[in-house]
């Protein structure tokens, strides 16, 4: 059996022909239903005063905003009663008050107040200076060494493999990455004069990867530097970045290696 159906001049929207009359008198954009005038009416808040209608956002038949429907004004009495209710539950529910009870958290370095869950005793800004485990340290240094080698070997550049071959010409026992202190190593090591060369590129000293990958990468230059030093052997640091060439030769790779070789030369004396 065929159906005949209705769309609505308002609200174009599809009904079956037997509920026109009902849908006319409850369709929100038909201006003469009831609802429709019952939308647009005017109405004071109670909250704030404001007129508003109920096809407004947020409106209610008594508030003109959700925000004014959350507000409360609770009376002196009300509180009361609100307050030894939540004592007697706090008492038969014990664990819920828990972090009421926790006495409030300072920073040990800086005094700054920290939340009462932190159990480090350090804020964010000091939370380095913490003690660390000899066990903790070592695993962290096993970290930052392979961490340190993985980048080295993605990241190593044409200038720097230049570098070791044009030494390699003058030094005959040249070697390349060769570690030699508790498992650190160096791009060149010339055993005869005990002298580990680190070429040092932009990444070094510019926040190429990012201010965090310079901040490791600056602190594990500090460290192999000092590892080194006490282990007897003679550091030469080789700054290759676009400051330490004249703008001509910049962009000339073999020339830069040139002028890196005779600096170093010079340091040899």
């Amino acid at each position: 059996m065929y159906m005949k159906t209705y769309q609505c001049e308002f609200c174009n929207r599809t009904i079956d022909y037997t509920n026109i009359g009902r849908h006319r008198k409850t369709c929100i954009k038909n201006p003469n239903s009831e609802k429709c005038k019952e939308q647009n009416k005017e109405r004071t808040c109670e909250r704030c005063k404001c007129i508003y209608t109920l096809s407004e956002a947020g409106s209610t038949k008594r508030f003109c905003s959700r925000s004014c429907a959350n507000a409360r004004d609770h009376s002196s009495e009300t509180k009361l009663k609100m307050s030894e209710s939540l004592k007697v539950f706090y008492e038969e529910h014990p664990k819920c008050n828990a972090k009421s009870k926790l006495p409030e958290s300072f920073c040990i370095v800086c005094n700054k107040q920290i939340s009462r869950k932190n159990k480090s005793g350090y804020c964010k800004g000091c939370f380095h200076l913490r003690p660390v485990s000899l066990e903790t340290r070592e695993k962290l240094s096993r970290a930052g060494k392979k961490s340190a080698q993985v980048q080295k070997n993605n990241r190593r550049s044409k200038i720097e493999a230049l570098f070791f071959e044009k030494i390699k010409k003058i030094f005959d026992d040249a070697e390349s990455n060769k570690i030699l202190v508790d498992g650190w190593d160096t791009d060149v090591f010339l055993p005869t004069q005990q002298i580990a060369i680190f070429w040092n590129g932009p990444c070094h000293y510019y926040p190429i990867y990012g201010q965090k990958s310079l901040n490791q990468t600056q602190n594990r230059d500090r460290i192999k530097k000092s590892l080194f030093e006490k282990a007897g052997y003679k550091v030469y640091i080789v700054k290759d970045v676009d400051e330490a060439y004249p703008k001509e030769i910049r962009k000339n790779r073999d020339k830069r290696t040139d002028v890196q070789l005779d600096l170093f030369l010079e340091f040899l004396g």
